[in-house]
Formats: C-alpha cells, structure tokens, sequence
C-alpha cells in the first residue's frame, strides 16, 4: 500500500517515512542523523512544499517498508 505524506499526515506518519530514509544510510556506511532529526527535516521540507513522500507499508501488518522523496526545483 503507497500512500503520500503531508503536512496534515501527522508525526506517526512522517516518523515512519523518516526511519527507511535512517536505515538506508546506514545500511550503505553514510552520514545517519538520528531518525527523529531525519524527521524534523522532512516535515520542514513537507510542510514548505518542497517535496513529496511517498510511504510504502506492508499490506496487512502496516510495517513501513520503502519510502520515496522527490524534490522538484523549478529553473528560471
């Protein structure tokens, strides 16, 4: 199940799309902030309309299990 984090999602939401973003940095040897300061910046860049997150959570368990950001940035 995809579903997209905003501002209105929540702190449960946006924690749970900030730890895979944790994980995958540790799991490939770079620089992990602690997920709840992975957190309070994707909320930051959420709530400024920024970027978009999609969450991945795992059908009937509701583990999150894959996250996706995309940041679009407008050329002028």
């Amino acid at each position: 199940m995809v579903e997209t984090v905003n501002g209105g999602s929540g702190v449960d939401q946006v924690a749970a799309a900030a730890q895979p973003l944790h994980d995958f940095n540790v799991e490939y040897g770079e620089l992990a902030p602690a997920p709840r300061k992975v957190a309070a910046r994707l909320a930051e860049l959420i709530d400024a309309n920024h970027v978009t997150v999609l969450l991945v959570r795992e059908r009937g368990t509701g583990m999150p299990t894959g996250v996706a950001v995309m940041r679009v940035q407008l050329t002028v």
